[in-house]
């Protein structure tokens, strides 16, 4: 009897062990952060071409950062080496201009406010706190271009429902007639129809 109350204990401690080992929850495995170290190693024409598209103040800056932190520096440049790529040639309207004109300003302010950031993590206290409220003031200009562009789109998307709705509706009305059309299309008679 008591053999069986010893294999029996030692069943249920097996089962409880073994489920308290089981149900812990595994920590999710951190995120991969992208290396680009790979793409340090631009070369003196690329670069030169990348830093071509930025103005002054903000070649200036890289080269400050250059000197600071050059891997920082190579980092930066191979993320937004391709910034200025997005611009169409051709611009319909005064809306797409600035469109494209707060957009090269979104670009130039996160290289400088990542420029800036490095900046502060190579600097003595006292010019910290300088670097902040500068850091500050662009990301605040960054967020306001950043939101403007929203509320750009958010337009535009609201002018495309507004056809979208008065499509559906046209079609609606005129149902019969468009499906009479496929129809007729399916089974060849379009061509008794055509003028």
């Amino acid at each position: 009897m008591k053999t069986k109350t010893s294999y029996y204990l030692f069943f249920i401690i097996f089962l409880f062990l073994g489920s308290t080992l089981y149900s812990q929850e595994a920590k999710p495995p951190k995120p991969p952060v992208p290396d680009w170290s790979l793409f340090s190693k631009i070369s003196k024409e690329r670069e030169k071409k990348i830093l071509q598209n930025y103005s002054k103040k903000l070649k200036q800056a890289l080269k400050h950062l250059k000197q600071l932190n050059e891997k920082k520096y190579y980092e930066i440049l191979s993320r937004r080496q391709f910034d200025y790529l997005m611009t169409p040639p051709l611009l319909n309207n005064e809306e797409e201009k600035s469109e494209i004109e707060r957009e090269k300003k979104i670009n130039e302010l996160e290289v400088l406010t990542e420029t800036l950031g490095a900046e502060y993590q190579s600097s003595n206290k006292n010019e910290k706190q300088k670097i902040i409220n500068e850091l500050r003031r662009k990301l605040a200009e960054l967020f306001e271009l950043k939101e403007t562009n929203r509320k750009y789109e958010v337009e535009k998307l609201k002018q495309k429902l507004e056809k979208l709705e008065k499509a559906l509706i046209i079609r609606m009305k005129n149902k019969n007639e468009i499906i009479k059309r496929r129809l007729e299309e399916l089974i060849g008679e379009e061509d008794y129809l055509d003028w």
